[in-house]
């Protein structure tokens, strides 16, 4: 375990590395191999120095999650459309608000219901 700087309490030490974008780059990440017969919900640790608001779009078109602030709470944990994984693969895009500093990306955890 680590402590946060910010706010003294203990994290995970994987929390101490994001995968970050800088700016208004949006952050991709792809899935294939997908049981199309099973719901799926996905996990996501919030962490890094930026606390930009970010939002989570799957395939372009299904809102997994609007605009957050980063860094009031580090895990999130959202329903995955059924639509999205249809087609047995999922691709996620994050974006970081307008004239934010950038996205950034501690753990995801795609799992089934």
């Amino acid at each position: 375990m680590d402590v946060d700087s910010a706010t003294g309490q203990a994290i995970p030490q994987a929390w101490m590395n994001q995968v970050t974008t800088l700016y208004d780059t949006p952050l991709t990440l792809k899935y294939d191999s997908l049981d199309t017969k099973s719901s799926y919900i996905i996990r996501i640790a919030y962490t890094g120095r930026f606390n930009s608001n970010i939002k989570l779009v799957a395939d372009g078109k299904y809102l997994i999650h609007d605009f957050i602030q980063t860094g009031k709470k580090p895990i999130y944990e959202f329903p995955v459309p059924a639509g999205a994984v249809a087609d047995g693969s999922i691709k996620f895009t994050w974006i970081c608000g307008p004239g934010e500093r950038g996205t950034q990306v501690a753990e995801l955890w795609l799992m089934k219901k």
